[in-house]
């Protein structure tokens, strides 16, 4: 009975779901979740209270998902990837949206884009452009048997999930699971320049249509074939983003949308929160804020932007990158090396992990916190001191909870602190 009361609401575009029972608005369904540390159904009560319509169970609300999809019919692009995978679905989402009805599914696990779908998705929508994440081996394919790709994209392999999988390997073989549920004359968009995923292709040679792009001049998608001046109406700074430029102008390619008719959008594109977000800090310092994730690749790629940037001086504010394995020695001593090649000038480290990049870094001057609560204290004890157009990046992995060094050093926080990622309830 409640489940044709939801088709029909689904139909109706009026059905809107939420996985927090504090962040219920009047009219959602509350989704119960079980998770690793709770167990969702303990806060029934106090979504019915804050104004729950009802309550939806998890695999009643894939179902949902799954018919509000047959329904709709949207092409589905997948976007995957150790580092990158956020900022190129939200490139590919910016460009698709001027022109057609598309959905960004952004909650990157089989839960969270099944919220998504339900929530978002609207009853002409034309594309999904949906982040996969994965934390574990099987997981992208579970989720793209829910949502099965017309396209599917893997910027990036590198050792990100080395903790749980244990072998570049394993990781690679995870990450192309994101194939395994494409559709029927799908096509899979891979990155040449990235060794792990040439590497994969040569030994298992995927029995799919691939499509590749590369910031050299060989392969599908490249500046010389596409126009070698595209880069010049792309304003957002490094390399590694120049790469996501082009999977997402590898998907135009594989959708037969014309690339050309997005050259004008390509300047308006927008980094996430939390990716080389610049913001404007105490006496006139300049932030890159690139707290929302981390790993070795995408510090070294952020400090090479660091290094690019002409300021007074260069101060780089790095925490622990997690999940790492046994490549977490080397992989901090790695950042370590790139901060001297980076001529940063002041380094300050947080963490225990971010401790072996000090003592692998030769900078003039650095400092070593325990967390990042403790760079307010070292300000106020004139331990780090802000200059005139100083110009600080600030990175680390989601537990280093790296924002909150942000925070401090913004010239505006009650103007600028939405501007950071982990601002809502459940980060409190």
């Amino acid at each position: 009975m409640q489940t044709n009361k939801l088709k029909t609401l689904i139909k109706e575009s009026k059905l809107s779901v939420c996985l927090d029972s504090r962040q219920i608005k009047k009219g959602d369904y509350f989704i119960p979740v079980v998770g690793e540390n709770h167990d969702g159904h303990r806060f029934i009560e106090a979504a019915l209270k804050n104004g729950a319509a009802g309550v939806i169970e998890e695999n009643e609300l894939y179902d949902l998902a799954r018919f509000k999809i047959s329904l709709i019919k949207p092409k589905i692009i997948g976007v995957t990837g150790s580092s990158g995978k956020t900022t190129t679905t939200q490139f590919i989402y910016q460009l698709l949206a001027t022109k057609h009805s598309t959905t960004l599914g952004h909650l990157n696990t089989k839960l969270g884009l099944a919220v998504d779908t339900i929530n978002e998705m609207n009853l002409d929508c034309k594309y999904f452009i949906a982040e996969m994440g994965m934390d574990r081996a099987g997981e992208l394919e579970e989720t793209t048997e829910l949502f099965s790709p017309n396209v599917a994209v893997i910027t990036t392999i590198n050792e990100t999930h080395m903790e749980k999988l244990g072998s570049l390997e394993k990781i690679a073989k995870a990450k192309f699971g994101i194939a395994k549920n494409l559709k029927k004359e799908g096509t899979l968009i891979l990155n040449a320049d990235n060794e792990a995923i040439q590497n994969y292709v040569k030994r298992h040679r995927p029995k799919v249509d691939l499509l590749w792009f590369s910031l050299k001049d060989s392969d599908d998608i490249n500046p010389k074939k596409l126009n070698k001046d595209i880069f010049k109406n792309f304003k957002i700074p490094g390399e590694h983003n120049k790469s996501n430029l082009l999977a997402s102008l590898s998907v135009l390619k594989a959708l037969n949308e014309p690339i050309d008719n997005y050259i004008e959008q390509i300047t308006q594109l927008q980094l996430p929160k939390g990716r080389l977000t610049k913001l404007e800090g105490i006496n006139n310092s300049v932030i890159l804020d690139d707290t929302y994730n981390a790993n070795p690749e995408s510090t070294k790629a952020a400090l090479k932007v660091l290094d690019e940037i002409k300021g007074k001086r260069k101060i780089a504010v790095l925490g622990n990158m997690l999940e790492l394995g046994d490549y977490e020695k080397e992989g901090h001593e790695k950042v370590g090396e790139a901060v001297t090649q980076a001529k940063v000038d002041f380094l300050v480290t947080v963490g225990d992990l971010g401790e072996i990049i000090s003592k692998t870094a030769q900078v003039n001057r650095k400092i070593h916190l325990d967390k990042s609560t403790d760079f307010k204290e070292a300000l106020d004890k004139g331990e780090v001191k802000i200059k005139e157009g100083d110009v600080f990046l600030v990175k680390g992995s989601q537990g280093a909870r790296m924002e909150k060094i942000t925070e401090v050093l913004l010239a505006n926080p009650g103007r600028d602190r939405a501007k950071l990622v982990r601002q809502d309830v459940r980060w409190e």
